[in-house]
């Protein structure tokens, strides 16, 4: 689609931006990794309060690390591009765009991988599938048909920001339940 829509200069800003983008991946998805099974381990031996403050700390942190890369990327995007294309001003500045749309989405990424391990971990894998293919697919896939004919220079970036985003008010709905629900067996007991 970018080929055919945009031309070989969209591809090579999407490599970078895949390529720079992955480290953010990482770090959220190391917080997610480091989550799941503690709040696995809490549910399992009905330790609400152990996975919630688990739970909240995943949140802070993966959020956190997304508002951080935002930052750095938002300060550095006409620094970093160039590092990986040389000089040639129409790409740097097409890729520093790319990066930056990207990175706008990584603190609702950190929100939506955090709620859908949360969900993983306590086995209630249709909400996780939910998160997961919504954020993964469905929006993704609505904002690359959508959006490039709402906005025709930027609208192909936004489509992770526009998945991300919707994804979130999802998983903020979901979580909300589960909180909810939480407060209530515990109330009951």
């Amino acid at each position: 689609m970018l080929l055919s829509q945009f031309g070989e200069s969209y591809i090579i800003a999407y490599g970078l931006t895949a390529n720079v983008g992955v480290f953010a991946l990482f770090v959220i998805v190391g917080i997610n990794q480091a989550c799941q099974p503690i709040i696995s381990f809490n549910h399992g031996a009905n330790l609400p309060e152990r996975v919630r403050s688990t739970l909240k700390l995943g949140l802070v942190t993966s959020i956190g690390s997304g508002l951080l890369f935002l930052t750095v990327i938002g300060l550095l995007s006409e620094t970093v591009a160039p590092l990986y294309l040389g000089e040639n001003n129409e790409l740097v500045e097409l890729s520093a765009t790319a990066l930056l749309f990207f990175f706008y989405a990584t603190p609702l990424m950190g929100l939506n991988l955090v709620v859908a391990n949360l969900f993983q971990a306590i086995a209630k894998p249709n909400q996780a599938t939910l998160i997961s293919l919504a954020r993964g697919f469905v929006f993704v896939a609505l904002g690359i048909i959508l959006l490039p004919n709402l906005f025709p220079k930027n609208g192909i970036w936004a489509s992770i920001l526009f998945a991300e985003g919707m994804s979130a008010i999802i998983s903020l709905f979901l979580l909300s339940m589960f909180l909810r629900r939480q407060k209530l067996a515990v109330a009951s007991v």
